[in-house]
């Protein structure tokens, strides 16, 4: 199951709900946990809509966005992330954009350069206790059959939490 993760944190280390986008058509109707997001894109990518919901549903809840103060968001040269309708919208929740130049990324992305390792090897700790657990759902042929959504935005949201205080 093709997924990505958007992960979000204030510069006071405060972490954002996830926001899972998933590789299909349609959304799911797997119950999804309280405090994740989740979006569908036929190519799985962060795309215009994607980016929209993210600032709607999570960026808007904010802090800084609820009382109307002015906010700074840093993000990449990601098609998505410089449209005029992000654009738009952003100017909308009084939100500058700080779009970091090509190349740079990996320097300059907190979540990037350091927690995102962390957030994979506390999926995969999940990931394991799934499949050794005696209830896990096998097909005829005797496979392990692909966790549920729900499932796996358990996961993300469990390995979120571990993830402590990012400063």
């Amino acid at each position: 199951m093709r997924r990505r993760i958007t992960l979000a944190c204030s510069a006071d280390g405060t972490k954002l709900p996830p926001l899972l986008i998933f590789k299909r058509k349609t959304l799911p109707k797997d119950v999804i946990p309280h405090g994740i997001y989740v979006h569908v894109h036929s190519k799985g990518w962060m795309a215009g809509e994607g980016m929209q919901l993210w600032l709607e549903k999570v960026w808007s809840k904010h802090p800084s966005c609820l009382l109307k103060k002015p906010s700074l968001l840093v993000c990449d040269q990601f098609k998505a992330h410089v449209t005029e309708s992000t654009k738009r919208l952003a100017t909308k929740l009084k939100t500058h954009l700080a779009v970091i130049p090509g190349g740079l990324t990996s320097q300059l992305q907190y979540l990037d350069v350091s927690v995102n390792k962390l957030l994979k090897g506390f999926m995969h700790e999940e990931w394991a206790k799934w499949i050794e657990a005696p209830t896990r759902h096998v097909t005829p042929a005797g496979r392990v059959k692909l966790p549920s959504i729900s499932n796996v935005c358990e996961w993300v949201k469990n390995s979120w939490h571990q993830v402590k205080r990012l400063l």
